[in-house]
């Protein structure tokens, strides 16, 4: 079920906390990642997916996502199984994109503690 989808500057393609199963995967543009209201980063690398923790764990969104430029975007999927039945890899893109965005994040912990630390504050007392 794959369909093409634009976004316009400004749109929002996914709603913090909303029920929605749906994974795209971006053609172009920029995206805006946000938790509340701060942005957490910027998406703009082709074949880039996005939704995809929700879609995984069957859960609301963990995150909004607002196009920051005009976008384009491949709706592929809504539901995990639909897309493990239909696309091995698909599947295999989405653990990579998990994998690294998990290597990312371990990396930005570890250096946010290391900084702690050399200010005197340790997050293990």
């Amino acid at each position: 079920m794959n369909r093409p989808v634009s976004c316009p500057a400004g749109e929002v393609l996914i709603n913090e906390g909303a029920s929605d199963s749906r994974l795209f995967v971006l053609e172009n543009g920029t995206l805006e990642i946000r938790k509340g209201d701060k942005i957490v980063c910027e998406i703009d690398a082709p074949n880039s997916i996005v939704g995809e923790i929700s879609v995984v764990l069957e859960e609301r969104r963990s995150c909004s996502v607002v196009a920051k430029t005009d976008c384009s975007l491949m709706l592929v999927g809504n539901s995990i199984n639909e897309i493990i039945d239909s696309s091995p890899r698909l599947t295999k893109l989405i653990m990579q994109e998990l994998a690294e965005r998990l290597v990312k994040t371990t990396s930005s912990f570890a250096n946010a503690n290391d900084a702690l630390l050399q200010k005197g504050i340790d997050l293990n007392d």
